[in-house]
């Protein structure tokens, strides 16, 4: 899901990390204009900087394509990144403050975390948007339940009205 199809504005938004040693313990996602920012806190004060992108690129990058954090009130810190994509990883490094060394990351910002009304209208079908004669329809319906690491792939058969799957 792209900055396009969400509408301006700042969200709750729930990240999950590949790495127990990188928790986000909240996170505000930016929307302007169809680019995407968010802003992490985390839960631990052990990175000096991010780089969107692999540890062996930061390595070789320029110290200025660096994110350093910003110290809130409380002695959290906050990186803001550019958000390409909501549902897919984006790769990530980060710099230990006390190793001195880039470990690779990988993001996803999660769109089922955000409200319903912040997608824009033209972002969902509705059954008015299909414009479907009366008749019997096959569609295939894939859940992804990523606190249990699996999907499960459910046929329905629906006569134009929404139905609701019970997993």
């Amino acid at each position: 899901i792209f900055g396009s199809d969400i509408k301006d504005g700042t969200y709750e938004i729930t990240v999950d990390s590949s790495s127990t040693m990188f928790r986000i313990t909240a996170c505000q996602l930016t929307v302007k204009d169809g680019t995407m920012t968010a802003d992490m806190t985390m839960g631990g004060t052990g990175y000096l900087y991010l780089y969107m992108g692999s540890s062996e690129d930061a390595e070789k990058a320029d110290e200025s394509d660096y994110i350093p954090f910003t110290e809130n009130a409380d002695g959290t810190h906050t990186f803001t990144v550019p958000v390409e994509a909501l549902d897919s990883g984006i790769a990530c490094a980060a710099f230990s403050k006390k190793k001195e060394i880039w470990y690779d990351r990988t993001l996803v910002f999660r769109a089922d975390s955000l409200p319903m009304d912040a997608r824009s209208d033209d972002a969902y079908t509705t059954v008015e948007s299909l414009q479907l004669e009366d008749g019997t329809y096959t569609c295939s319906v894939q859940c992804h339940i990523s606190s249990h690491n699996y999907s499960k792939r459910r046929h329905c058969h629906s006569r134009n009205r929404l139905e609701q799957l019970q997993l």
